[in-house]
C-alpha cells in the first residue's frame, strides 16, 4: 500500500479539502496515537464517509502513514479517488453527489454515502437540512442511533492478509446500491448459501452452522431477510426480493462477499482450511511445540550433587580396542587352542588318540551291528535310499567336497541322509569315532521333531549318538559317531568358539532353499571354512529344484536330483471349495491376501462333518489368525468338541507344547492343527488327511526411509503352496484346500524374496563383526549369494555405531564385546548390559523376554480383558514393560501352587505356557551375561538380594535403563495438529518421533491415557500397517533420563537466564534449566559414562576395591533419586 500510496497523509488531506470545497461543513480528520514497543496509530474520517483505520509501525510517523494508506485504499474502492491514485475536482465530487439525488447546496453536507439497498430505500437516508430538522432528516437521525450496526465496525486483526487491521463501517458491506450489481453477485456467488454454510462450518470445526447463521425473513413482501452472523464477528445484511428464497439467497451472496473482501475465500471463491482460519492458534500451538521442557533440581540434591562431584576422580582415557579384546578372549600365548570348544559337548576340544579313536569306532560297529538299524533299501524304501551310492561316492571325492541335493518332498533327505552318513563311516570304512555330523533346520519343531525320528529309527543302542540343540533346551550326543540336529542360529553361536569347525566331519543345510538370513550368513561364512578344514563336507538339501545358483556359489558342486514320494493328493481350489461346500464365495477383495476367519472355520468344521476320517491342518498367517479361528471352531463345535482336539502350533510355544502336534488322538476324536509356516517342511504329522491353505504368511520387510519394519501378510509364493500340499499326502492320500483361485496361484512368484534383501540388518552386521572382525561388514556381505543393499548395509552399521557397539572404523567397543555372548537383538541385550551396571537386572530381564514372546493372552475377544489388566498391573507409571514386570512378580508369588497360578493367570489375563517360555528365555539371557562376565553365576540375575539387583524396585532407573539401550526410540508427545484436509485440531495428541509421526497402537496401554507426568515415550517395537507406523509398545521415561543415560550427544546454548539442552540432533528432546543446574546435571551424565567405561572395562565381575564400588553405590543413588524428583505434568486434555 505505501508503494501504492506513497504520500498517503497528503493525498487523504487533499481529497478531504476538494470534497468540502465551498461548503460550510468541516472536514472531519483525526489520528489517535497509542504508545508501546509497536506504535499504533488509530485514523478516524467521519465524512464524506464515516471510515476508521488502523496502523503499526516502529515510530509515530511510520504507523500514521500505514492508517492513511489504508483509508486512500478505502475510498479508492469507493470512487472518491481516482484509478492513478490522484484526488478528483471539485465539480466531479459534486456531480457523485447529484447522481445520488441530494441538492447541490447539501453535497457536501452528507454524513454518510448509501451504498445498499434498493432505490427507494435511498430517500431513507437523504437529510433535507443540515440541521437534521424535518420529518426525514429527524427519521434518518432517530434510524442511526437505534440501528446499532452502525456502531459496528470489522475486526480484521486474526482474519486478513494484510499486515495491517482495516476497520470498516457495517452499513457500507451491508446494502447493494443497484439491481445489477445484486445480478452481479448473484452470478459470483451461484450457490451463496451452500458457501456461507461451508465456509463458516470449515472455520468453526462445527458439524452445523446454525450456532453461528441466523436467517430472519419478513412475511410480507417484498421479503426482507435479515442475516446475522456471530463469526467472524457480529455481521448483520440486509436484502429484499419478491420471494424468501431468493432474499435469503441475495443476503448470503452479501456476506460472501464481505467474506471475499476480508480473505476468507480462495481466488475461485471457495473456502479455505480450516487452518487458515485459526492462524493464532495455529501459531500458539507452534510456540507450544516449540517449548522446551523446563528441568530443576531440588536444593538440598543440588547440594548433595555438587558434593559428590567434588569428590570424584577424573574420567581414565580407556582404549577402546584394548579393553574389547580384554574381554573377548584370552590375552595369554598359548590359549588359543584351548579356547575351541567341541561342537556337540560345549567343553574345550581335545581330538581323539589314535588309540581312543580306534577303540571308539569298534565299539561303535559292535552298537551298530546290534541295532541294524533299516537305512538300506527295503520294502517300501524311500526315493533317497536308491541314490545312496551316488551321495557317499560325492562326499568321498577329494575335487567336490560339496554336495546339493534336490530332494522333493516325501524322498527322506531330512531323516536318512545324516544315517546313510553314520552307517558308511561306522559300519563300512571303521572309523565311526570321526564321523561327527551336524544338521541344520530353520525352525526348533523341525530339528527337535527329526531328532527324535532318527532316533526311533536307529533303536536305543544308538540313541545317545543322536541329539538336539535348540533355543533354551538341549540334548547333545556323545562325540564320535554323533548327529547333532540343531537350529542355524545354535551353529552360528558354536562357530564363535569353534570358527573352523574342527572335530566335525559333515554339515548338513536342510531347506536351505528357504533363504532365512541366517543361512544365507551360514554359507558365507561356511565357504570360508572348507578352505581351511580340508576334512569337513557340506551338504545342502533344498526342496526345490531351483540349485544352478548354488552350485556355482560353491565353485561347481555336485547336484544330485531326487524324485518325492507322495501319496495322491486330491486339490480343491477356491472355486471347488465353494462347490463342494455348496455356497458362494466369500466377498472379499481379490488382492488382500488376509485371510477371511469365518471362512476359514466354516471350511474346517465341514471337513470336520464331512470329510473322510484324518486329522486336518490349517496353515494361517499368525497367532491372531490362530486364535481366532480357534474362538470360532470353539463355539461351533460346541457340542461336538469331545469329539475334536484344536491344538494350536507357533514359533513362541514351548518344545514340549510344539510336540503335541505329534501325538495320535484316541480313537473317534479328529485332530485340528492351526499352524504357522513353521509345519510346512522338515516335518511329518503321520495322521493329517486334509491340509487348508490360506495362501498367505506374514513377511517382514523393512523400510530403510522410517527405519521401521513392516509385518505384512503377503501371498506365497508357488514353492511354498507345494510344500503345504505335501503335508497331506505323506502317510496316506489326502486332499488339499486351497482358499484362492486359480488365477491367484498363477500370480505367485516362483520363490520367496531371501531375507536378507528385506529385514534390518543390524544383527546381522554384529555377527559379521563377531566372526570376521577386520574385514569391512559391506565387503563380506558383498559375499552373499544375494546381496543386500549397501545403503542397508551402512545404515545398519550406522546404527550400531550410534547406541555404542561398534567405532567408527567398525571394531568392537568394549560394550559391543559383551553384547556378543547375547543371543538376542543388539538393543536388548544392550539393555541387559546396562542393567548389570546399573544394578537393576531383574525387571529388565522380565522386560527383554517378554517382548520376545508376550505373556498375556491373545485373541481379539480377550483384548478388552487383556488391556484393562495391562492398565492395572502398571499403575501410574504409564508403561507397557513394567506390567510385565508385576506380572510376572504375581506368577513368581503364586508359582508352586497349581490353584494359586490358575487364580493368578485368570485374574491378570496371562497365558500359563508364554509365561514359562519367558521364564525359560530369563534363564537363557542369564547364561549369556555370566558368559559376558557380568555376574559370577547366572543365579544372581534371578534373585533380588544380588547386588545386580540393588535397586531393581526402582522404576525410573529401569526405565532409564531401557530408553538408553533403545535410543533413539524416543516418541516425543505433542498436543494439537493439523491434518491432512488442514484442519486445525489443538486438542489431539500427536506422537513425533526424529523420523516422522507414529501412532500408538491399541496394544500399548498408552493408547487411551490423557495425563502423563513426562512428554516422552520409549518404544521397542513399531511396525508399518498401510503406509501408517504403529508402536505396539511404550513406556513413559523421566525427560532427564534421556539427559544423563543416553550416549546421545548433548547440544548446549545458553541465554538469558537459563540453559537450552538438546539431547541428539534434531529438536526432539530439548530441555530448559537454569545455569547451575546445567552444569551440575552435565557433570552427573559425566560420572555415570565414567561408571560405564570403569566396569565394562573390567575383565571380572565385582573386580573392584571397596571405595570405588561405594563411589558407584552414591552415584546411583544420587541419579535415583534425580529421576523420582517431580516433573511438570504433560496433559493431554
Amino acid at each position: 500500500l505505501l508503494q501504492e500510496f506513497p504520500l498517503p497523509k497528503d493525498l487523504l488531506r487533499t481529497v478531504l479539502e476538494h470534497v468540502a470545497s465551498g461548503t460550510t461543513c468541516p472536514t472531519k480528520l483525526s489520528y489517535t496515537n497509542y504508545d508501546g514497543r509497536l506504535k499504533r496509530s488509530v485514523l478516524s474520517v467521519l465524512w464524506p464517509v464515516n471510515l476508521r483505520t488502523e496502523g503499526f509501525g516502529w515510530r509515530k510517523l511510520q504507523a500514521e502513514r500505514h492508517a492513511a494508506a489504508l483509508a486512500c485504499a478505502r475510498l479508492k474502492e469507493q470512487g472518491w479517488i481516482s484509478a492513478n491514485n490522484k484526488p478528483l475536482s471539485c465539480n466531479e465530487y459534486q456531480a457523485i453527489a447529484s447522481q445520488l439525488g441530494v441538492p447541490e447546496d447539501q453535497a457536501n453536507s452528507l454524513a454518510l454515502i448509501p451504498q445498499a439497498g434498493d432505490n427507494a430505500d435511498m430517500g431513507r437516508y437523504q437529510r433535507n437540512n443540515p440541521s437534521g430538522r424535518g420529518h426525514r432528516g429527524a427519521q434518518f437521525q432517530s434510524s442511526l442511533k437505534r440501528d446499532k450496526r452502525y456502531n459496528n465496525i470489522y475486526n480484521l486483526r486474526n482474519l486478513a492478509r494484510l499486515e495491517l487491521t482495516t476497520l470498516v463501517p457495517r452499513r457500507t458491506r451491508e446494502q447493494v446500491s443497484h439491481a445489477s450489481e445484486m445480478a452481479e453477485l448473484m452470478q459470483k456467488f451461484p450457490n451463496s448459501k451452500t458457501l456461507l454454510l461451508s465456509v463458516v462450518q470449515i472455520a468453526t470445526a462445527s458439524p452445523s452452522a446454525e450456532k453461528h447463521v441466523r436467517f430472519t425473513v419478513t412475511e410480507q413482501r417484498p421479503f426482507e431477510c435479515h442475516l446475522r452472523l456471530s463469526w467472524p464477528q457480529d455481521m448483520v445484511f440486509v436484502a429484499h426480493a419478491p420471494k424468501k428464497n431468493e432474499a435469503i439467497k441475495r443476503a448470503c451472496a452479501m456476506a460472501c462477499a464481505a467474506f471475499k473482501e476480508m480473505g476468507l475465500l480462495d481466488s475461485g471463491n471457495r473456502p479455505l482450511r480450516n487452518v487458515d482460519y485459526n492462524k493464532t492458534a495455529l501459531q500458539d500451538m507452534h510456540a507450544q511445540h516449540r517449548r522446551p521442557t523446563p528441568i530443576s533440581l531440588l536444593p538440598a540434591l543440588a547440594t548433595r550433587l555438587h558434593d559428590f562431584l567434588l569428590q570424584v576422580p577424573q574420567r581414565k582415557n580407556y582404549t577402546q580396542s584394548s579393553e574389547a579384546a580384554q574381554v573377548l578372549g584370552p590375552a595369554e600365548e598359548g590359549e588359543e587352542e584351548a579356547c575351541v570348544r567341541c561342537v556337540f559337548t560345549g567343553r574345550p576340544y581335545k581330538p581323539f588318540t589314535p588309540e581312543q579313536a580306534q577303540e571308539l569306532s569298534e565299539e561303535l560297529l559292535s552298537r551298530w551291528r546290534a541295532a541294524n538299524p533299516p537305512v538300506t533299501p527295503g520294502e517300501d524304501p524311500l526315493p533317497i535310499l536308491d541314490y545312496r551310492d551316488e551321495i557317499l561316492a560325492a562326499l568321498e571325492a577329494e575335487d567336490r567336497r560339496v554336495l546339493i541335493v534336490a530332494g522333493e518332498t516325501g524322498c527322506g533327505k531330512t531323516t536318512k541322509i545324516p544315517q546313510l552318513i553314520l552307517e558308511s563311516m561306522v559300519s563300512r570304512a571303521g572309523n565311526g569315532a570321526h564321523c561327527n555330523v551336524v544338521v541344520t533346520q530353520p525352525r526348533r519343531i523341525s530339528a527337535v521333531s527329526v531328532c527324535q525320528r532318527v532316533r526311533q529309527e536307529l533303536g536305543p543302542h544308538l540313541r545317545r549318538n543322536i541329539g538336539y540343540q535348540v533355543r533354551m533346551e538341549s540334548s547333545p550326543p556323545t562325540p564320535g559317531g554323533a548327529v547333532l540336529f540343531c537350529t542355524v542360529g545354535i551353529l552360528l553361536r558354536k562357530l564363535q568358539s569353534n570358527p573352523d569347525l574342527l572335530g566335525v566331519s559333515h554339515v548338513l543345510l536342510d531347506e536351505v532353499h528357504e533363504r532365512d538370513v541366517g543361512t544365507d550368513f551360514l554359507l558365507v561364512l561356511l565357504r570360508d571354512v572348507l578352505r581351511r578344514n580340508p576334512r569337513l563336507r557340506l551338504l545342502l538339501a533344498s526342496a526345490t529344484p531351483d540349485t544352478q545358483r548354488l552350485a556355482q556359489y560353491f565353485g561347481g558342486a555336485t547336484v544330485l536330483r531326487v524324485p518325492g514320494k507322495l501319496y495322491p493328493v486330491t486339490p480343491y481350489h477356491l472355486r471347488n471349495v465353494c462347490q463342494l461346500m455348496q455356497r458362494h464365495p466369500p466377498s472379499k477383495d481379490s488382492d488382500d491376501p488376509s485371510p477371511d476367519l469365518d471362512f476359514v472355520t466354516e471350511v474346517v468344521e465341514f471337513i470336520c462333518s464331512r470329510g473322510t476320517p484324518g486329522g486336518v491342518l490349517c496353515f494361517l498367517p499368525g497367532w491372531q489368525e490362530i486364535r481366532g479361528v480357534m474362538d470360532r471352531l470353539s463355539q461351533r463345535l460346541n457340542n461336538r468338541l469331545d469329539k475334536h482336539l484344536i491344538l494350536p502350533v507357533h514359533s513362541s510355544l514351548s518344545v514340549v507344547d510344539q510336540q503335541a502336534i505329534f501325538q495320535r488322538p484316541p480313537e473317534g476324536v479328529r485332530k485340528v492343527v492351526l499352524a504357522t509356516n513353521i509345519a510346512e517342511t522338515a516335518i511329518t504329522i503321520d495322521d493329517i488327511v486334509h491340509v487348508v491353505d490360506t495362501g498367505c504368511h506374514k513377511l517382514q520387510q523393512y523400510d530403510m526411509r522410517t527405519q521401521v519394519s513392516c509385518l505384512d501378510t503377503v501371498w506365497v509364493s508357488k514353492t511354498n503352496v507345494v510344500q503345504r500340499r505335501g503335508r497331506a499326502g505323506r502317510c496316506q492320500p489326502g486332499f488339499s484346500y486351497h482358499l484362492f483361485s486359480e488365477e491367484q496361484f498363477a500370480a505367485m512368484p516362483e520363490f520367496e524374496t531371501p531375507e536378507i534383501l528385506r529385514t534390518p540388518l543390524e544383527s546381522l552386521v554384529l555377527q559379521v563383526k563377531l566372526h570376521t572382525p577386520h574385514i569391512p561388514a559391506a565387503q563380506f556381505l558383498d559375499q552373499a549369494l544375494d546381496r543386500p543393499n549397501k545403503y542397508a548395509v551402512e545404515e545398519a552399521v550406522s546404527i550400531l555405531q550410534e547406541i555404542g557397539v561398534l567405532m567408527m572404523d567398525e571394531s568392537l567397543t568394549p560394550l559391543g564385546a559383551r553384547l556378543a555372548h547375547m543371543a538376542v537383538e543388539p538393543r536388548l541385550a544392550k539393555a541387559l548390559v546396562l542393567a548389570t551396571l546399573f544394578r537393576c537386572l531383574y525387571p529388565v530381564l522380565v522386560i527383554i523376554s517378554s517382548l520376545s514372546r508376550d505373556p498375556f493372552q491373545s485373541g481379539l475377544q480377550q483384548r478388552a480383558a487383556v488391556n484393562k489388566a495391562r492398565r492395572l498391573l502398571a499403575g501410574e507409571t504409564r508403561s507397557d514393560h513394567l506390567a510385565f514386570v508385576n506380572a510376572l512378580e504375581e506368577w513368581r508369588h503364586a508359582y508352586g501352587d497349581r490353584a494359586d497360578e490358575q487364580h493368578c493367570a485368570s485374574e491378570n489375563m496371562l497365558h500359563p505356557p508364554a509365561v514359562r517360555y519367558v521364564q525359560g528365555l530369563m534363564r537363557q539371557f542369564s547364561q549369556g551375561i555370566h558368559d559376558a562376565n557380568l555376574v559370577e553365576n547366572t543365579t544372581e540375575c534371578l534373585h533380588d538380594e544380588a547386588l545386580c539387583n540393588e535397586y531393581c524396585r526402582q522404576a525410573e532407573l529401569v526405565l532409564g535403563v531401557l530408553a538408553a539401550a533403545l535410543y533413539p526410540n524416543i516418541i516425543q508427545l505433542r498436543l494439537g495438529e493439523v491434518t491432512r484436509e488442514g484442519k486445525l485440531r489443538t486438542d489431539s495428541l500427536v506422537c513425533r518421533t526424529r523420523t516422522g509421526r507414529v501412532l500408538l497402537h491399541s496394544s500399548t496401554l498408552n493408547k487411551t491415557e490423557e495425563e502423563f507426568r513426562s512428554r516422552y515415550l520409549v518404544y521397542y517395537s513399531a511396525m508399518k500397517s498401510n503406509g501408517r507406523v504403529f508402536v505396539r509398545d511404550s513406556s513413559m521415561v523421566h525427560p532427564l533420563a534421556l539427559l544423563l543415560m543416553t550416549d546421545a550427544p548433548i547440544h548446549c546454548k545458553e541465554g538469558d537466564g537459563e540453559v537450552l539442552l538438546t539431547v541428539g540432533d534434531g529438536d526432539l528432546v530439548r530441555m530448559a534449566c537454569r545455569h547451575e543446574d546445567a552444569r551440575l546435571l552435565l557433570g552427573l551424565r559425566e560420572a555415570v559414562r565414567s561408571m560405564e567405561c570403569e566396569l565394562l572395562a573390567s575383565s571380572e565381575p565385582g573386580a573392584f576395591p571397596a571405595d570405588a564400588q561405594e563411589r558407584h553405590r552414591q552415584l546411583l543413588d544420587i541419579l535415583v533419586e534425580t529421576l523420582n524428583a517431580p516433573q511438570e505434568p504433560f496433559t493431554v486434555r
